[in-house]
């Protein structure tokens, strides 16, 4: 087994709660696997996401979602470690790991205006 990553701002389920759902702040939550090579190459462009500067307007987040399955059927998360994005404590948008995907909807929860 390769060493483990360092992921920015990790949290439970508890500090989910505060941290996010009880939060006006939008937040990206990345979900990782140890064991996983993609979510070691994500680690390090969550950790550049998190030290820019919208980070004031926007939460980064992470949460090794294996250790906790209950957290996975809450929130319907399948398949592979991802993005979630939650605004005004909702699930607003996923994506898988992409930084492009990632980017957009950024952009849509911090940019675009609600109709």
């Amino acid at each position: 087994m390769s060493k483990k990553f360092i992921v920015p701002n990790e949290i439970n389920p508890e500090q989910f709660e505060e941290l996010v759902i009880q939060s006006c702040i939008p937040a990206m939550i990345f979900l990782f696997a140890q064991e996983s090579e993609d979510c070691r190459e994500y680690a390090e462009y969550v950790s550049v996401v998190a030290k820019n500067d919208i980070v004031p307007k926007f939460n980064v987040l992470s949460m090794d979602d294996l250790k906790f399955p209950d957290f996975r059927k809450k929130f319907k998360i399948r398949g592979d470690s991802r993005f979630i994005f939650f605004k005004d404590g909702k699930k607003f948008d996923e994506c898988m790991l992409n930084r492009r995907g990632a980017g957009i909807i950024i952009n849509e929860m911090l940019f675009v205006p609600k109709k």
